[in-house]
């Protein structure tokens, strides 16, 4: 049975011939006959502008989903710079559960992934802000009024993404200073400064609720004890790189 990546690129390329051979292309008769210098019809040049549109990151497989499935891309041009950036994100999220046999990813995914981008007026990562905008859970859980939200989200991005999404990655090191940079948010901030991870883990363990009182300075001590040499060891590792060769390209 033809796998999903064999079905985009023979599709591809039947839509690629019917278009030419149908063209109709003045001067250059289907055979015989003298090529004249007329430009070439526009579905050509529109190819071969397509074609040339084509980031160096995306596999063969990404290439053909790209073209083939306008909802995946936002129903944007097939040449839209941004768009092709974030279709690397649905990629990551969303192309292993559609395209299982031929879903592959390295590093220059995960580096336009985890880029830098904007969200109200904040910074989060490619991949964070799609997560962020496709789940009401997690914009209600973490609004992003300021930097201390930020924080948090990324928080539980370290300790939810590899268990939650398919492919969750390490955060870059900006990003991830930010989680272990000393919590603001009542009942933490002031002396002695608790890491917002240390104060993340405290949020979602009730084992740690019944021992560490926010309230007491014996208490915060302690937690941070803990997260330095217990806690910081059950952050779950960030998605590893598939463990197979990397698709040819064209």
């Amino acid at each position: 049975m033809q796998s999903s990546f064999g079905t985009l690129v023979a599709t591809h390329l039947r839509e690629i011939m019917l278009e030419l051979t149908s063209a109709g292309q003045p001067g250059c008769p289907a055979t015989g006959g003298t090529p004249t210098d007329e430009a070439p019809p526009d579905n050509i040049a529109a190819h071969l502008n397509e074609a040339a549109s084509r980031p160096c990151f995306f596999t063969d497989a990404m290439w053909s989903a790209w073209r083939q499935r306008p909802d995946a891309r936002g129903h944007v041009a097939v040449a839209d710079p941004e768009a092709q950036r974030e279709f690397v994100v649905w990629w990551l999220l969303y192309g292993q559960a559609e395209y299982p046999a031929e879903w592959w990813f390295g590093s220059e995914h995960v580096a336009v992934a985890m880029e830098p981008v904007e969200i109200e007026g904040q910074r989060l990562p490619r991949l964070v802000r799609r997560l962020y905008t496709d789940r009401q859970d997690v914009r209600a859980a973490f609004p992003l009024r300021d930097a201390e939200g930020v924080a948090e989200l990324l928080c539980w991005y370290r300790l939810s993404g590899p268990d939650e999404m398919g492919v969750a990655p390490a955060l870059p090191a900006e990003f991830l200073r930010l989680t272990e940079a000393p919590s603001g948010r009542s009942p933490w901030a002031g002396a002695p400064e608790v890491p917002r991870m240390a104060a993340a883990f405290y949020e979602r363990r009730s084992d740690l609720q019944r021992l560490f009182d926010p309230s007491a300075r014996e208490a915060r001590e302690a937690l941070v004890r803990w997260y330095a040499n217990s806690g910081s060891t059950l952050i779950p590792s960030p998605t590893p790189f598939p463990d197979c060769a990397e698709p040819g390209r064209w």
